[in-house]
């Protein structure tokens, strides 16, 4: 199992590429970005690595 960046893309590459691409937008707009909308985009990135972390541990439990 390779992990890219925390995410098992063998599993989800669609989400993987989600994340990453969501990643890189708010990277490169943070420096014009109001503080709110960092705030809104830190919210949606944690919400987006729960929901992943809780679809990974439902796939390893038995």
């Amino acid at each position: 199992m390779q992990m890219s960046g925390g995410i098992e893309s063998k599993h989800s590459p669609i989400l993987a590429s989600t994340i990453a691409a969501i990643t890189t937008a708010t990277t490169c707009s943070s420096a014009f970005a109001s503080l709110e909308e960092r705030w809104l985009l830190t919210c949606i990135r944690l919400k987006l690595a729960l929901l992943l972390s809780a679809r990974m541990l439902h796939k390893l439990t038995p």
